[in-house]
């Protein structure tokens, strides 16, 4: 089974998600990419004991430039028990200036 979140600002520079609980099973993996499918970011899991504080679980994830994100939870195994998992998002970071606050040449 594959779940999927869509988060959209339009004209949006850059995204990222801080959720304010991150735990997932070893059965279940974690996504986010660009809704164009490019952009990949994944197996979060990977960045959970490197971004995240270990005794709060939370993880800010890195910055992503599009406008339109995808977060997918991938559990398609038998082994995977629903209550193992906890995922709230705890704030969405929308910025309008780019990285580095880089403005475009071509303002209209």
């Amino acid at each position: 089974e594959i779940w999927r979140y869509r988060i959209s600002s339009p004209g949006a520079k850059t995204i990222n998600i801080v959720f304010s609980k991150f735990v997932l099973p070893l059965e279940a993996t974690l996504f986010l990419y660009a809704e164009n499918g490019d952009n990949i970011l994944g197996d979060l899991k990977t960045l959970q004991f490197v971004s995240s504080d270990a005794t709060d679980n939370q993880l800010a994830t890195p910055v992503m430039q599009p406008d339109s994100i995808i977060i997918e939870v991938d559990i398609s195994t038998d082994a995977f028990v629903p209550e193992d998992m906890e995922l709230e998002i705890g704030s969405i970071n929308i910025g309008y200036r780019g990285i580095g606050g880089r403005e475009e040449k071509d303002r209209r």
